[in-house]
């Protein structure tokens, strides 16, 4: 993915963002989670602005994780969803964003593993 700014993903009732001038300054998650005080937001990932970098969204069992540019963003934070959840991406005004999908799957994956480097946690 290559963002320029703002970026939204939407699954549901939940969105997970990036940006300044939506919901703080980083990542963030609003919408229901099901367990306050359970999983992480890693807020201080930096966007890298207009680089082309992968993202990795993926929902198990109600829990949400989430790679970009390989660092964990999202670490098994639970949800509450509803069925039929659609999922969108969002960016705001004359920001751009541009993807190319290589899997969706109904199914969620392990997608982190505690040998990933992050800047926040090393």
């Amino acid at each position: 993915m290559k963002a320029a700014d703002r970026v939204r993903f939407e699954l549901g009732p939940v969105t997970i963002g990036y940006g300044p001038g939506w919901v703080g300054y980083g990542w963030y998650v609003k919408g229901p989670v099901a367990k306050r005080g359970k999983g992480h937001v890693y807020y201080q990932v930096p966007l890298k602005k207009n680089e082309t970098v992968p993202v990795r969204i993926s929902v198990r069992n109600g829990v949400l994780d989430m790679l970009y540019d390989n660092k964990p963003v999202v670490r098994a934070l639970p949800l509450e969803l509803p069925n039929g959840n659609c999922f969108n991406i969002q960016t705001w005004h004359d920001d751009s964003v541009e993807f190319r999908l290589e899997h969706a799957s109904d199914k969620g994956n392990e997608i982190i593993v505690s040998d990933i480097g992050h800047p926040v946690i090393n």
